[in-house]
């Protein structure tokens, strides 16, 4: 974890993959989680963390039944389930229950409180959602795939059209890409001990270098400064989730992603990310891009 720093508005710049080192490593394909509390003001619900899935609990809720599979076979006790709504906030998880030799879901599903202003915790009316598992045994996040709907406050009871114990939820994990090129990606959270953002970066063979529909993810509207924010830029566009092209004819170097953050407390913002994660991966560095004096250059792999 970076330490807290005290500056106004920082941005972070050059964030490099080294893809010299990438080429000499196996293709890994994973798929990205978004965890966005883009907010303007703290919720007036305690935030609950299982497994890399941080979600508000409200008042609102309904709980989602079924089976998970991954390829074709049940998910594992050490797995996680969560529901993410079409804003990018994570609205429930829970631990997959295996009772022989099927794995289940129990899953609280949240509505937003509409009684915190400027904060959304869940599912609003009619909005959709999908599903993520997190497969334990090798740190993937796995997204189901499709949207589903019809979210109902049952005040904590299983949702009509959700409460089969029989419906499977069948997860698949991305093949790796064919024609050269590596896929990856990977998470840094940004927090500061009340609002929590998650952006993500990598590079992907399908991708180009610019704004990729169903790749990328696009941040929302900037907030006035000094509101929590957290995004990465690339030329006019800013992103929650920036992954550039690496086809395998990429020249040998680096790619640089610029990431910006803020908040109305900016002396106790700290950014983390998973360092035996980035170490499988390849090599990565941070450095500070505004006075080049605050922090780094900084081996992501080692802290």
């Amino acid at each position: 974890m970076l330490p807290a720093l005290q500056q106004a508005r920082t941005t972070v710049k050059p964030f490099s993959i080294d893809l010299a080192a990438l080429a000499s490593r196996a293709s890994r394909a994973l798929l990205v989680l978004v965890i966005a509390l883009a907010a303007t003001a703290a919720s007036a619900n305690a935030q609950t963390t299982i497994g890399p899935f941080t979600f508000t609990p409200t008042s609102a809720s309904g709980f989602l039944q079924g089976q998970a599979t991954l390829d074709g076979t049940p998910a594992d006790a050490a797995d996680i389930v969560a529901a993410r709504d079409a804003s990018g906030n994570i609205a429930g998880a829970a631990q997959i229950i295996v009772s022989s030799g099927t794995a289940f879901i129990n899953l609280p599903v949240y509505g937003d409180d509409a009684t915190s202003t400027g904060v959304d915790e869940g599912i609003n009316g009619t909005e959709t959602f999908t599903l993520l598992l997190y497969d334990a045994s090798t740190q993937q996040t796995i997204e189901l795939g499709q949207n589903l709907s019809g979210w109902t406050n049952t005040n904590g009871s299983p949702m009509p059209g959700f409460n089969d114990t029989n419906t499977v939820y069948a997860f698949n994990t991305p093949s790796a890409p064919t024609g050269g090129g590596s896929t990856i990606s990977a998470p840094i959270t940004v927090a500061d001990g009340t609002n929590t953002l998650t952006v993500n970066f990598g590079i992907d063979p399908s991708a180009t270098d610019g704004l990729d529909s169903g790749i990328d993810q696009t941040a929302p509207p900037a907030p006035p400064a000094g509101a929590f924010d957290a995004r990465f830029s690339k030329g006019t566009e800013a992103f929650l989730t920036d992954i550039r092209l690496d086809n395998g004819s990429r020249p040998t170097g680096t790619i640089e992603y610029e990431l910006s953050f803020d908040g109305p407390t900016f002396s106790a913002i700290s950014l983390s990310w998973d360092s035996s994660l980035l170490a499988s991966m390849g090599s990565f560095t941070m450095a500070d891009a505004v006075t080049g004096t605050l922090f780094g250059p900084i081996d992501m792999t080692q802290i």
